[in-house]
């Protein structure tokens, strides 16, 4: 006997409905058992700056040695929102996207290290799609980003409605309190990497370790000179790299900058470029040295902008850090808490804030 088409329909309707009604309950009971189950920080960061966009009054982006700048130190309102790596194309990106959406910011910091105008995740990632979505992750979803970064895009919208990752890191955390009957602890100063560093008995509140990108951790004096090196010698290597894919890409990069101080005078605002603090292992090695000429010629452009303005702290810790004592320094180049805290505070002066 055969089966009425109509009746087939109506049962495969009433399967995709009940289906349906299956997923929407599953995202339902995921996001109401599970609301704060391993939240990403950069999504709890993005769910703060959404209730706080209207009032944010400076940011700041850019690559690693954005950490250096503490904001409650500095008396502004803001977040940091880097990405690691320095890309000036990302980051005046992503600056114009919080632009849109906060009216009050006025103040963009961006480091300004040796190299950093000529650096391109492009050409430097391994895998440049896995950049992308560190990028869309860490940004306000909008239509600026979805063209920039489509695929990643629709894939954050997508995993933020339906919750999958957050499941399965629901169901991870619940495997391990199961098997270990312990919950899972802050690693970040534990980490495989602790025979080079010192914890430092100071404390920051949750709010802070949000907001900012800092670490208690310092290392060792005596380790810094060799990671100078290291560190110094990556550094001109990205550097070559990306101008040997794109021998213009300095001259494109200070223009997107440019562009995006025309938009911050528009609302009487500033973009401070700044030399944050390094080691002086890191600072005056050989490799940095070799980009310093065209780095400082660079930045006395920028700075004929009238809404530009440049800060030279490089030097600032070199006489408090000695061949056995490091208190201010995670590394060789980037600062410890204390020591972004330190640093923000004479920034704050300087600026005259």
């Amino acid at each position: 006997m055969k089966t009425s088409p109509i009746l087939n329909f109506n049962y495969l309707s009433r399967v995709i409905g009940i289906g349906f009604v299956l997923i929407g309950l599953s995202v339902f009971l995921l996001h109401t058992l599970f609301p704060t189950i391993e939240q990403s920080r950069e999504r709890k960061k993005l769910m703060a700056y959404q209730s706080a966009q209207e009032s944010m009054e400076a940011l700041v982006i850019g690559s690693s040695h954005s950490s250096s700048f503490h904001l409650p130190a500095l008396g502004l309102k803001g977040f940091d929102f880097h990405d690691l790596g320095g890309d000036i194309e990302e980051l005046t990106l992503k600056t114009h996207i919080f632009l849109d959406r906060s009216p009050n910011l006025k103040t963009v910091f961006i480091p300004a290290s040796p190299a950093t105008f000529a650096l391109s995740q492009v050409y430097l990632s391994e895998n440049y799609s896995k950049r992308l979505l560190i990028v869309a992750s860490n940004t306000p979803l909008s239509w600026p980003l979805f063209l920039f970064a489509p695929e990643e895009t629709v894939s954050l919208f997508v995993d933020q409605f339906v919750g999958i990752k957050k499941f399965r890191k629901a169901f991870d955390h619940f495997l391990i309190s199961f098997f270990s009957g312990n919950e899972t602890t802050n690693t970040k100063c534990t980490s495989a990497e602790n025979a080079l560093f010192i914890k430092q008995n100071y404390s920051i509140d949750a709010d802070d370790d949000l907001f900012n990108d800092h670490d208690i951790c310092t290392m060792p004096a005596q380790n810094i000179k060799n990671h100078g090196t290291i560190v110094s010698g990556n550094h001109l290597r990205k550097f070559k790299l990306s101008i040997e894919k794109e021998p213009n890409i300095v001259q494109s990069n200070l223009q997107r900058l440019i562009k995006l101080a025309d938009r911050l005078g528009e609302r009487q605002g500033q973009l401070i470029l700044v030399m944050t603090p390094y080691s002086e292992d890191f600072y005056e090695s050989t490799a940095i040295q070799s980009l310093k000429t065209a780095h400082l010629s660079e930045l006395a452009l920028l700075e004929k902008h009238p809404n530009i303005t440049v800060y030279d702290f490089h030097d600032y810790f070199y006489s408090r850090v000695t061949a056995d004592k490091n208190d201010y320094f995670y590394d060789s180049n980037h600062l410890s808490t204390r020591g972004a805290i330190e640093f923000s505070q004479a920034l704050k002066i300087k600026m005259g804030l």
